[in-house]
Order: structure tokens, then sequence, then C-alpha cells
């Protein structure tokens, strides 16, 4: 399929000078000029938004000048200020919007365009994200489909050349707030991680780690259902695969991991929904659906997982002991924990969570995009509740105070329960270096 390109400029292959590699192009058209907005994070990463787009974007995108591009730069003082600029956005005015920062800033972008009244047009807005968070989860994925690196220099020049790629996006059904994904949906263990590392934020990238330290040594075990829909599935008879309760070892699987789609071991449960399948029980560690293949710059969770596949890539930990997890997570850089017999892994259309309370009474975050989106034991400021289950705390035993909902976060909660996405194929639009053949505009 062929590539397209927002300025206009004729694709060529990444040269060694970034300014030759973009002003050396074809001549744009004149019907191309209009304005770029870019916003800047400046408490993403390790507070270096600023500093990242001074050195880094601003000398590149200098050359979109040439095509009769404005390059605006706003900072952004508050948490949840992207997301007002995107809503209220003039697209008629601007040609894409960029932000310099984290997934976490994508994330607001993408949901202030998608809570629009005119969001069947903004879905498909261009947005573009430079590498300056913790994660950085998006610019990975979109490098490494390339095998380029992921840095802040890459990310400004796919963004200067104009090539778009079709990404998926999820939709959450039956919550009171519309919720849009690019990235991820997780529950659990990854998103204890995620959200209690935040007191870890000036480690960068290393706050992962610690974080996911601390939950392995203070384990949770999680009350859950999961129901899913098979990518592919039409109906009951050819949708994959309900797991039943395997071995307690914690061994690997011999086979490959894409034995994990194989559904010859699975069978249908009975009474369950046409078309759909559902893991359950007390002993869950924790859910994530990526759409991407790599969570972070240094854990590739979802290998199979491409930019416009019409899926989300579903892994389910289920049963792993302390040594076992640990183990297992130490596969995370190389994809490699996918074959462990206590790892689900399937492509799945559709999805729903619905959360219990866990085993020492703490943790429950629902994370979209790597954003808190519900705790348990929270409440608004009004006094109305958040939802039931377990606390909020980062500690080993206890329970925590509930939480209070500040006016900030208002419009980024909803309460804490099932939780269900809907993938959408191909309908976002984001910035990626061209690899010569593959996504469309």
């Amino acid at each position: 399929m062929p590539h397209g390109n927002l300025w206009g400029w004729g694709e060529t292959g990444r040269r060694d000078s970034v300014s030759g590699a973009v002003a050396a192009d074809a001549a744009p058209e004149p019907s191309k000029a209009g304005r770029l907005l870019v916003l800047v994070n400046p408490a993403a990463g390790k507070g270096r938004g600023v500093a990242a787009y001074e050195r880094d974007v601003a000398p590149v995108l200098a050359a979109l000048s040439g095509c009769g591009v404005v390059v605006e730069m706003r900072v952004t003082a508050l948490r949840g200020e992207a997301m007002k600029i995107a809503n209220a956005l003039d697209l008629d005015a601007y040609r894409a919007v960029v932000c310099v920062g984290g997934d976490g800033t994508l994330a607001e972008v993408f949901n202030g365009l998608m809570t629009r009244p005119d969001a069947a047009r903004a879905q498909s807005f261009p947005v573009g994200v430079v590498p300056a968070g913790s994660g950085n989860a998006v610019a990975k994925s979109l490098t490494h489909r390339v095998a380029q690196p992921c840095d802040n220099c890459t990310a400004a020049l796919a963004i200067a050349r104009g090539h778009l790629v079709s990404l998926d996006r999820a939709e959450s059904e039956r919550l009171p707030i519309a919720m849009h994904a690019l990235l991820s949906l997780s529950w659990g263990f990854f998103s204890d991680v995620d959200i209690e590392s935040e007191r870890w934020r000036f480690l960068g990238g290393a706050r992962f780690t610690v974080g996911a330290i601390v939950r392995v040594l203070f384990m949770r075990r999680y009350d859950a259902r999961i129901r899913f829909r098979p990518l592919g599935a039409e109906d009951a008879a050819d949708a994959a695969f309900f797991l039943e309760d395997g071995s307690s070892d914690d061994e690997e699987d011999d086979g490959a991991f894409y034995n994990k789609f194989d559904i010859s071991r699975s069978r249908k449960r009975k009474g369950s929904t046409p078309g759909w399948r559902e893991i359950a029980g007390d002993d869950v560690q924790g859910v994530w659906a990526l759409n991407l293949p790599w969570a972070a710059e240094d854990m590739f969770a979802a290998p199979a997982a491409q930019c416009s596949d019409g899926a989300f890539d579903l892994l389910v930990f289920k049963g792993h002991s302390r040594l076992s997890l640990l183990l297992n997570l130490l596969k995370l850089d190389a994809g490699r924990h996918v074959p462990h017999s206590r790892v689900t892994y399937v492509k799945a259309s559709e999805l729903e969570v619905v959360p219990g309370a866990s085993s020492t009474g703490q943790g429950g975050y629902i994370a979209v995009d790597g954003e808190l989106v519900a705790r348990a034991r929270e409440v608004n400021a009004g006094g109305a509740g958040g939802g039931g289950g377990g606390g909020g705390g980062g500690g080993g035993g206890g329970t925590s105070a509930v939480r209070m909902v500040t006016e900030v976060d208002r419009n980024w909660r909803v309460p804490y329960g099932p939780m269900s996405l809907r993938v959408v194929r191909g309908s976002a639009r984001v910035f990626g270096s061209s690899r010569g053949g593959g996504e469309e505009v």
C-alpha cells in the first residue's frame, strides 16, 4: 500500500545529515502549508522536555518553513492541559499536533481529539510523539518496525518528512466518560508497577525496574474475570481460546511462542457468549492489552503486535510463584516471556476486564495508555464513590486510606469496575519513518 506524506515532500531514505534529509527532497505542494502545533511536557521523563525540544527537535522542524509550515510551540503547565488544547484545536488552522513527552502526553492529546463533537474527523488528525518520557512505548514501536533508533532526532525527522502510519485505536464501552487507547490497557501487576512507580519518576525509565522488584517481593494476587473475542473469531467454533487452569509447575512450554495462538488445547466454556472466551480465577497477577509490540523502550511485551491489524494483543499472567514471575519478567526485553505456561497471549478484537479484590487488600488500578483512569477505594471530592476492592497504597501490607479525586483528574477518571475495549482498525494516523511499503495513510 502506498505511503502518505503530510507536507508534500518527496520520500527519501535517511541521510547522514539531518538538515539535508529534508531540504534535499522534492519541492512541496503549496496546498500543504499550515501550522504544526508542538506541545512540550516539561515534566516528562526526568523533566527535560523543553531542553529536548530546543536541542533536538526545533532545528529539524525548522526545515518545514520551506513548505510554508509555521511551527508553534507551547509548554504545558498542568496535567490535563494537553487534552484541553486538543479538544479545542481548530483543525482547519493546524495540519498536525506533536507531543514532546511520553506516552501519557500523547494519550491526553488523542483523547482530547476523540471527545470533540467532530470526533469522526478528529480521529484521523495527524499526531506525533518525540520520546522525552519514561517509557516511550509508541515511539519505540514505530522506530522498531523500520530498524531505526528510538531517539528525539529520529522522531523529529519523521515528523519533518511528514510520513504517516495508520494505527489501530480502542474505545471503551459502557463508561460514563469515553476512553480511547492508542497503546494499552493494564490492570493488576502491570498497572501497579506503572502507577506506584510514579514516586520514582526522577529515575527515568529505571523507575519501572524498581517498581517491578517491589511488586515481586510483595506480590499481589487478584480475583478477576477476563473475557475476550479473539481476532477473526466469527463464531464460537472458530474462537481461540478459553484456558483452563494448567499444571502447577512453573516451566515453559516446549513449543515456540506462536503456539500460544494454537486453539487445539482449548475448549469453549459452556454457556459463554458465542465467539468469546474467558479466563477467571483468584490467582491472576496481571492483565496487559497492547496495541504495539513495545510497552517501554526495554520491554518487548507483545512481539506479534502490529500497528494496524485490528487487534490488541492480550497478555494474562496467572498463577506465577514469586521466583517464576521474576525470571519471566527478566525475559521481557527480548519478548521471551510469552512461551511460559502461566502466560496467556492472544490477539483480541474486543475484551473486558472485570477486576476483583487483591490478596493484600491493596493495589487496584486501571490504566489506559499508562495513565491512571480508575483506582479502587477512590472517591470524588464531592463524596461520590469510585468503586470497591483493595486500597491504593504501595507497600506490602495493611489497608491504605481512601484517595480523593482532584478537579484536574476528574475528567480522566471512571468508576473502578468492569472495563471493556473494542478495537477500531487503522483509524488513527501517527508520524513514523517509512520502510518503503506498508501502512497506508
